[in-house]
């Protein structure tokens, strides 16, 4: 699951695991845009550049990369009450390559 630059989302009982690498995606920018993002590298839950989230009551495990990875300055992320298992990179929060 990729957010990419929105505000104001909330993901609620979700349940994600395996996630596996995938090719390239296209993710959707605005009501009217899709754009594509690049290769997806298993994460379970991945916030690129977005503010205001909310990640409450899921639960994820055994995913190829990280279990939440929040990238390229994001703001005012909130977990909350998750389960995560069976992953040795469970989460990256504020990274940025600059």
């Amino acid at each position: 699951m990729t957010i990419q630059y929105v505000t104001n989302i909330i993901i609620h009982r979700i349940h994600k695991h395996d996630c596996k690498p995938g090719g390239h995606a296209k993710v959707r920018s605005s009501l009217r845009q899709y754009g594509w993002r690049t290769i997806l590298d298993g994460d379970g839950v991945s916030i690129f550049g977005g503010n205001h989230v909310w990640v409450d009551h899921c639960s994820l495990s055994n995913c190829e990369d990280w279990l939440i990875d929040a990238i390229m300055g994001p703001a005012a992320i909130t977990l909350s009450n998750n389960y995560m298992t069976y992953d040795d990179k469970v989460m990256v929060l504020g990274h940025s390559d600059t």
